[in-house]
């Protein structure tokens, strides 16, 4: 889940006045960044062009705050939310950690929110998407996966290698520590294409993520197996 600060290109137009905001989200929708036009003109034509909603799901060991430098590139008719997810960002895990439960509170989150309403999922949170699909795919209007766990987790080293006991631990205070931050984030980014603030909160925040370990027990080869398909677009 590294992939997070990737910066999509810039685009769209501004648009008229949108008229009152929505309403406020659930309180661990902590990171909403909306981006309104308004003119002091006439209200001009929208040409057909609709509002929408794209709801971000971060990657493990991180929270909404990944996608912090996203909302400036993005077209004026999308409104991004990216809320950290419970157990993330330091923030209390829930006493249920299963997927199903996350996504749950996905759906919940999903339901006060202006449609029409794009799903994003990077890493982790492609799998939460993709299970908020099983539950009730008719929440939301379209899906973006980026990187989703779960597939050859049979196969692939590293989710074997995150089973040894200590192991979860072990990475999160390789990635997090003040002594081995210098490292990873030269490692990680290369030089000036992040800001530096936004690569250490980028890694201190794996520290803070007490969610981070119970990830690799849930998003199992079995739990991927058993996905059924949706005509979601």
């Amino acid at each position: 889940d590294l992939g997070d600060l990737a910066q999509p290109p810039a685009g769209g137009q501004g648009l008229p006045d949108r008229g009152p905001a929505p309403p406020p989200l659930d309180p661990l929708a902590r990171h909403v960044h909306r981006r309104t036009v308004r003119r002091a003109a006439a209200p001009a034509p929208t040409y057909g062009r609709e509002v929408v909603t794209l709801v971000a799901l971060h990657g493990n060991g991180g929270g909404g705050f990944r996608f912090s430098l996203v909302g400036a590139h993005l077209p004026d008719d999308v409104q991004l939310v990216a809320p950290s997810l419970p157990g993330f960002s330091g923030g209390p895990p829930m006493a249920d950690t299963s997927l199903s439960a996350l996504a749950r509170h996905v759906l919940a989150l999903l339901a006060g929110l202006p449609r029409p309403l794009v799903l994003l999922g990077h890493g982790i949170g492609g799998s939460v998407a993709l299970e908020v699909l099983q539950q009730d795919a008719s929440a939301v209007d379209g899906v973006i996966l980026h990187a989703p766990v779960g597939a050859r987790l049979d196969t692939r080293l590293f989710p074997r290698l995150m089973r040894l006991p200590g192991a979860t631990s072990f990475l999160r205070w390789g990635i997090s520590s003040p002594l081995t931050r210098p490292f990873v984030r030269r490692r990680l980014f290369a030089p000036g294409a992040v800001p530096r603030a936004t690569a250490d909160r980028f890694l201190r925040a794996y520290g803070e993520c007490r969610a981070f370990g119970p990830m690799f027990e849930v998003i199992t080869p079995a739990w991927w197996a058993g996905l059924t398909p949706h005509d979601t677009p």
